[in-house]
């Protein structure tokens, strides 16, 4: 029993380490995932300057902005109720999540299914480059030229997502951090 015990652990432990923020294998096939012009569109969609979307002279005003959409205001009012959320590598539940762990938990109790990492996420969503941005849509973030952590557009220039350092909280695109490794919006519906 404990031999038995002990190889549930170190799959358990291995597993975690394959998931999370961290990036991943590009996905390749399109049977699972949409793909299509979404992945020869990363080049043009990282390069964007975030300046577009941000204003400096703007106060930074940390809340969720509530929208008509219902789904959309599920969404937000979900992501809400993690606020203070630890952060954990692989995690994906209110004990303990990472940034897309949280995403995906999130969209999934409002019905809608998401891939598991960041990266994934980025290229199953729909790339938004014109300024039409709503709260609940996604803002990803790259380094060293990959997709490593996404959040929700939570309205006014926040975002809401599982920080590595604080956990589940509202942070601000103004913020330089963000502002340098901003890869672009991203729109699940």
């Amino acid at each position: 029993m404990r031999k038995l015990i002990h190889t549930v652990l170190i799959i358990a432990a291995a597993n975690l380490l394959l998931l999370g923020c961290q990036a991943s294998v590009r996905f390749t096939s399109s049977s699972a995932f949409k793909t299509s012009a979404r992945q020869t569109s990363y080049r043009a969609r990282s390069n964007n300057n975030y300046s577009n979307y941000s204003n400096s002279k703007t106060p930074v005003i940390q809340k969720i902005t509530p929208v008509s959409d219902p789904v959309r205001n599920k969404i937000l009012k979900e992501a809400q109720k993690w606020l203070g959320t630890p952060y954990c590598w692989g995690g994906q539940n209110k004990r303990c999540t990472d940034c897309s762990g949280f995403v995906l938990e999130i969209f999934k109790s409002c019905g809608i299914s998401l891939p598991r990492t960041a990266e994934r996420q980025f290229f199953y969503s729909q790339a938004e480059n014109n300024g039409d941005i709503s709260p609940a849509d996604l803002v990803f973030f790259r380094k060293n030229g990959n997709i490593t952590h996404v959040g929700i557009y939570a309205g006014d220039n926040n975002f809401i997502h599982a920080s590595s350092s604080d956990g589940v909280k509202i942070s601000s695109l103004n913020k330089k951090y963000y502002r340098d490794h901003f890869a672009g919006f991203g729109k699940i519906f």
